[in-house]
């Protein structure tokens, strides 16, 4: 993954209330993904902060969400939205790290090449 070994430069902002941030630390910051889709992908994914018109597919999720609808229907302080990293390829966003994983790229039961994904807050 381009970017593996560096992380964009956290944007600055207001400090997260304090149920927000021990909720931030206790997600879980681990993914299965499809190492099949993964290896399909036209780009390597690259890590970025949302972009106006992002859209998000989460697994287990009909259609298309907003990622500003997103973030409002999961109670993600507005101060924190742009300080949370993205796994995209091109626009595509495949991974929001303790949210969600984009349907098409989420490791199915069964499957047998899984690629495991882990976010690690020190590693910006």
């Amino acid at each position: 993954l381009c970017g593996a070994d560096a992380c964009a430069e956290p944007r600055k902002g207001p400090a997260l209330p304090q149920a927000a941030e021990e909720e931030a630390e206790t997600a879980p910051l681990r993914a299965l993904l499809s190492a099949a889709a993964l290896a399909a992908l036209p780009e390597a994914p690259c890590w970025r902060f949302r972009l106006a018109g992002d859209r998000v597919f989460p697994a287990g999720m009909e259609g298309s969400k907003k990622l500003q609808d997103f973030f409002v229907d999961r109670k993600v302080p507005r101060e924190a939205r742009e300080r949370i990293p993205l796994l995209c390829a091109g626009s595509r966003v495949l991974w929001i790290p303790g949210l969600c994983v984009h349907r098409d790229f989420s490791a199915k039961a069964g499957q047998k090449a899984v690629q495991v994904l882990e976010f690690r807050r020190d590693m910006c």
